[in-house]
């Protein structure tokens, strides 16, 4: 066990929670204790891969953020724990975040020095154990993508794009900036770039974010892009377009804009493999506002498409500017509606050339801080550092800034897979 001093210069444990299933009432949570893991990497018949290493010294398959876990430097940090759940001869469930917080408090208390939420206000999320007080510093995290509003979470990760130091006002906890971008992806399969659109065909925008994001202001958006290229349609795929009734919905909130239906082409849910293809029948992706995209803009980008933004006014309606600033696309973001018409416009002019460039895009996605998770690792090791130096040494600072770029250029780290 741990001694919790304020000694900056000795290692220290950083723990996760992380987005759980709650177990039915009559689990059997008896092996609670376990909940807490030493997570890292090790060494097996398939090579090195992370895992989750339990109190009895056994180590169990893990998939969480694996390619950060992977990277994460063993010398620097003594322990990551992550909520979870236990093992029982079921496999693994998770324990009832309201019963055990309690539990797991306790077990983080005495192990951990930096928490870290990756829920936020969502489902199943781990915020009472916060609420007790588990460890010295608690930070939220990606999963979330705006303030907890909590006085007991010290500091939210972003970056200068979606958490600028002049937004502070709308954060409860302290910001810490990561350099480029808070986000940082990388693909989870091989998805082969698919077939060019024939050159002569009329340009199709699409967006296959979930339906609750596509509300009035992005249809009043989308349809003026429609009607600034007429004969442009557009794709639309979420699982919601299934039934029949969601679509007629959509049709007719189109049509109050003054778009035919026969311009938008509604599909319902697919597998992954199969909805990474179906970008092939995409040139050009729009981003829906003010909630922009998360991990489908960054699906987009990878299969080689542009993507339209618009900067909004908080984290998550920044996100896509975030992703075109990192990748170095800043002209592909808008700061109104008249821009983000012009720039979708401007990119259809291009169609030919954006269908023939789709693999060019994806090497540059590729060598860009979005797709670096070495760096983006580092950076994240920086930062909790840094948090616990703060706190060592009793600063109240609320921004911790990315340091200035380094002169030398990022090793190219070759071409994708």
């Amino acid at each position: 066990m741990l001694t919790m001093t304020s000694d900056f210069a000795r290692l220290w444990a950083l723990g996760y929670t992380s987005l759980v299933p709650i177990v039915p009432p009559d689990a059997d949570v008896s092996e609670h204790s376990s909940l807490f893991k030493r997570v890292g990497t090790r060494q097996d018949s398939r090579g090195k891969s992370p895992g989750v290493q339990g109190r009895d010294g056994k180590w169990r398959g893990f998939d969480w953020l694996p390619h950060v876990a992977d990277e994460q430097d063993l010398t620097r940090w003594d322990a990551m724990g992550a909520g979870v759940g236990i093992k029982t001869g079921k496999g693994l469930i998770a324990i009832d975040a309201d019963t055990m917080r309690e539990d797991l408090a306790e077990i983080v208390r005495d192990a951990v020095d930096v928490l870290v939420d990756l829920g936020g206000h969502t489902s199943s999320q781990r915020l009472g154990v916060f609420a007790m007080g588990a460890a010295p510093v608690q930070a939220t995290y990606l999963g979330y993508p705006h303030s907890t509003g909590l006085a007991f979470m010290d500091w939210l990760i972003g970056d200068q794009t979606v958490s600028p130091a002049e937004h502070a006002h709308l954060f409860s906890e302290g910001i810490a900036q990561l350099p480029g971008c808070v986000f940082c992806w990388a693909p989870v399969d091989d998805y082969p770039l698919p077939a060019a659109r024939p050159a002569n065909s009329p340009p199709v925008f699409g967006s296959f974010n979930n339906s609750i994001k596509i509300g009035p202001r992005t249809v009043a958006l989308w349809s003026r892009v429609l009607q600034a290229v007429p004969d442009s349609q557009l794709l639309l795929k979420a699982p919601a377009l299934k039934d029949a009734s969601v679509q007629r919905a959509f049709v007719e909130m189109f049509q109050a804009q003054g778009i035919a239906p026969q311009r938008l082409l509604l599909r319902g849910p697919g597998g992954l493999a199969q909805m990474m293809q179906e970008y092939g029948d995409i040139d050009i992706a729009l981003d829906p506002a003010p909630y922009n995209g998360g991990t489908t803009s960054l699906q987009a980008l990878w299969m080689g498409l542009p993507l339209v933004t618009l900067q909004g006014s908080n984290f998550a309606g920044r996100m896509g500017a975030s992703f075109m600033r990192a990748l170095g696309r800043p002209e592909w973001v808008a700061r109104d509606a008249d821009g983000y018409v012009a720039i979708a416009s401007k990119l259809a002019e291009s169609c030919a050339a954006l269908r023939a460039g789709r693999a060019e895009l994806r090497r540059q996605m590729h060598a860009s801080p979005l797709c670096d998770i070495r760096a983006h690792t580092r950076q994240l090791e920086a930062l909790f550092d840094k948090m616990w130096q703060l706190h060592c040494a009793g600063d109240t600072t609320r921004l911790i800034k990315p340091p200035a770029p380094e002169s030398a250029p990022r090793k190219s780290p070759g071409r994708p897979g």
